[in-house]
């Protein structure tokens, strides 16, 4: 308590910080803030704010998948740019490597003209409803597949997206039935999952990469049936 008040003879609490009346509480703390803690002139409670923050956050495979170079705008000496692609039709591998020289805005821009290449399947070889077993499975744009054989043993491939807003959908559809058209099923099983990255870049979202994936995968399938039963010596499945 402190001092006796000289008008009314009452004790009262002396005017000091409430800190200094603890053991050791005011070195304690500037310890702590000294060692552990840095203040900020714009922070509300200095002592919240951390002084040592890593110097990033590691990345697993997943989420280096998904946000790896997202919103960069081209390759440098210190970053690096979709990968190279060499497995596959040569006009794939080529058109690849077109689109790893492109920034963000040139790349979206090269994705929609080939999205208005887009043709649906002919009548001819599929109609609606479409057969599930066509169906690409995980992919937001229901997207179809379908590979028919030429007299010669290649193979032409037909897509149908069905919705509306499936851009990427509709230009990796034109890419593959351009680039693949009269090519040998051995060559078109050979593609690589690279070649989407290659095209699209780095920063697909997940659901919009396993959609083309998904696409891709149908597509290698239905060229490794063809391999497997010229093996056999009979027809595809």
């Amino acid at each position: 308590m402190g001092a006796r008040h000289a008008s009314g003879g009452r004790h009262v609490q002396a005017g000091r910080r409430a800190a200094g009346d603890l053991r050791g509480r005011g070195r304690a703390a500037a310890r702590r803030r000294r060692h552990h803690l840095l203040s900020h002139r714009r922070a509300l409670e200095p002592h919240l704010v951390r002084a040592h923050l890593p110097a990033r956050l590691p990345r697993g495979a997943q989420l280096r998948w998904l946000v790896d170079r997202v919103g960069q705008l081209g390759r440098t000496a210190d970053r690096e740019g979709p990968p190279a692609v060499s497995a596959g039709p040569a006009a794939l591998a080529a058109l690849a490597a077109e689109f790893r020289d492109l920034d963000r805005r040139e790349r979206a821009e090269l994705l929609i003209e080939w999205a208005d290449r887009f043709t649906e399947v002919p009548p001819e070889v599929a109609t609606r409803p479409f057969p599930e077993a066509h169906h690409v499975q995980r992919c937001e744009s229901e997207a179809y597949v379908w590979a028919v054989d030429r007299p010669d043993g290649t193979l032409d491939l037909h897509f149908a997206v069905e919705n509306p807003q499936g851009l990427s959908a509709k230009a990796w559809a034109a890419i593959l039935a351009e680039t693949c058209a009269g090519r040998p099923p051995a060559e078109i099983a050979a593609i690589d999952g690279d070649v989407v990255f290659a095209i699209f870049g780095r920063d697909l979202s997940m659901g919009k990469g396993q959609g083309l994936l998904g696409m891709l995968d149908l597509v290698s399938r239905a060229a490794r049936q063809r391999l497997v039963a010229r093996d056999a010596g009979g027809p595809h499945q």
